[in-house]
């Protein structure tokens, strides 16, 4: 199933978090990591390939360019967190090029932590205790069930940076050399990460 990348989510630069009765997506990606947590109901989640149909008490996890879509199955009790690159900086680099065993976590200890941390969010803190939480989420995330890639990737940062430029050019004939030049890099270093990174070839995708 073809993924698209998501613009418009790339282009928002600040932390997002809420509640959805009925989170129903087709799949796409982007830079941002987003985080689902189940509180009743059935979601229909996937992620890089992998199909679950998730419920109370059970999280998703889609990191940066992770290929990801919702199907709310009736009606659902959920919360989602978005989390642009830029705003976990600091720990950027302990989540650069690695993936997860399973995007899905039954765990009841995560569970419970990251639902509680949700909980603060939503209360109206300052922007150092909002980030606080947020980190403590990965942590838990990370803490359960991270472990490192295979292969390494290029930065979310980069990465992002080719694909919006890719969707503001790509009526005008683009080519490999023209976007290496434009990024500085030579047009096999360009080819080789852009497949390691999403999986498809550079003209693959701009077909």
């Amino acid at each position: 199933m073809q993924a698209n990348f998501l613009l418009e989510r790339e282009l928002v630069k600040d932390l997002e978090y809420g509640k959805d009765s009925s989170p129903n997506f087709m799949v796409h990606f982007h830079s941002h990591i987003e985080i689902y947590l189940i509180h009743s109901g059935e979601v229909e989640v996937l992620i890089n390939g992998q199909r679950k149909k998730l419920h109370a008490g059970e999280i998703s996890v889609a990191f940066s360019y992770d290929a990801h879509g919702y199907r709310t199955v009736g009606e659902a009790d959920t919360e989602y967190l978005i989390i642009p690159t830029s705003y976990c900086a600091e720990i950027q680099p302990f989540l650069s090029g690695k993936r997860m065993n399973s995007p899905f976590i039954s765990d009841p200890k995560t569970y419970e932590i990251v639902s509680e941390c949700m909980v603060k969010l939503r209360s109206g803190l300052h922007e150092v205790s909002k980030r606080g939480y947020v980190y403590e989420i990965l942590g838990a995330i990370l803490d359960h069930a991270l472990q490192a890639s295979e292969s390494g990737g290029q930065s979310p940062g980069f990465s992002a940076e080719v694909l919006i430029y890719i969707s503001e050019h790509f009526r005008e004939e683009i080519t490999l050399s023209e976007v290496a030049k434009t990024f500085g890099y030579h047009p096999s270093y360009l080819s080789r990460i852009f497949r390691q990174t999403f999986g498809i070839s550079f003209g693959g995708y701009l077909t």
